[in-house]
């Protein structure tokens, strides 16, 4: 018989939830396979552990594997009157364009230059403040002066959680495409041992 339950209508409320901030992961495990895995299959969620998924797969299953790798989106800088600036990359544009949240005393106007700098302040560039942009005009439009994936890989930093202040290992090569945000809980990459000793041939997609 075909399954009648309605379908549950979510909201941003469902997924409001306390976290402290000593049970936020700063590293991950030591053996990626041992890295913590929560089964929500049945009626309870279930602790697991990632080396267990292949018994929780059958044949046809669908598996989604997120390939993003973080960048640098973080630039500091500062206006030409000489206010800080801090901008969050969001949207790369054509022609070197760039849409971002930034963060300043006072918010730069259009036409004004904001020079970024890098983190050992050894190298900097100015990129040009074109205008406000975004449904609601929260993002800033801004021109860069060359490619901004090189800028930001010469000048940016991670944007790591405020609750995170630690680096994390190095991403794995399975990480490809950018990514401008990073969550707080910072899981490797899964070994692709653990998938292969899975006798069914799931379909794969990428999740972005």
């Amino acid at each position: 018989m075909p399954d009648t339950t309605p379908a549950r209508t979510y909201t941003l409320a469902d997924f409001d939830f306390e976290l402290p901030a000593e049970l936020i992961a700063q590293h991950p495990a030591p053996e990626r396979s041992a890295s913590r895995l929560l089964d929500a299959s049945g009626p309870q969620p279930v602790d697991r552990v990632f080396r267990g998924l292949p018994a929780l797969l059958d044949a046809g299953d669908l598996l989604i594997f997120n390939d993003t790798r973080v960048i640098k989106a973080r630039l500091l800088g500062a206006k030409a009157s000489g206010g800080a600036v801090e901008a969050l990359i969001e949207r790369l544009l054509p022609g070197h364009e760039v849409l971002a949240h930034l963060r300043a005393s006072k918010s730069p106007k259009p036409g004004s230059t904001v020079r970024f700098a890098s983190a050992d302040a050894a190298s900097h560039f100015d990129a040009e403040v074109l205008g406000r942009s975004g449904p609601d005009g929260s993002l800033f439009h801004l021109r860069f002066p060359g490619e901004p994936l090189a800028l930001l890989e010469r000048h940016g930093h991670v944007p790591l959680p405020r609750t995170s202040p630690t680096p994390t290992r190095p991403k794995t090569s399975a990480a490809t495409r950018p990514c401008s945000r990073r969550t707080p809980v910072r899981w490797p990459h899964p070994p692709r041992r653990c998938i292969s000793t899975k006798r069914c041939s799931p379909r794969c997609a990428s999740a972005g």
